[in-house]
């Protein structure tokens, strides 16, 4: 995530909490957990195509963005509800 939020593609292993956040050929690639050679291979497609690596960027800038914005509502709306119950116990 940190990565996307300054625009940089993400090549990761395909498991876990990480296939959420990286849209795969989108924002990044997500490659075989273990797999050196998958993940040598996105390595050096990225390094050798400045198109995709410009548009990988962009979406991942994007995506970073839209996801701290939804978890920012979520904060939000959180807080809200916190803040109404408060009301209703101290009345």
């Amino acid at each position: 995530m940190e990565a996307m939020c300054f625009g940089l593609p993400v090549v990761a292993g395909g498991s876990g909490g990480i296939t959420e956040v990286v849209e795969h050929m989108e924002t990044g690639f997500l490659v075989p957990p273990r797999d050196s050679e998958a993940l040598a291979g996105a390595l050096a497609g990225l390094i050798d195509d400045r198109h995709l690596w410009r548009r990988m960027s962009a979406a991942a800038a994007a995506r970073a963005l839209a996801i701290r914005r939804s978890w920012n509502t979520v904060g939000e709306e959180c807080l809200r509800h916190v803040m109404e119950l408060w009301r209703r116990r101290a009345a």
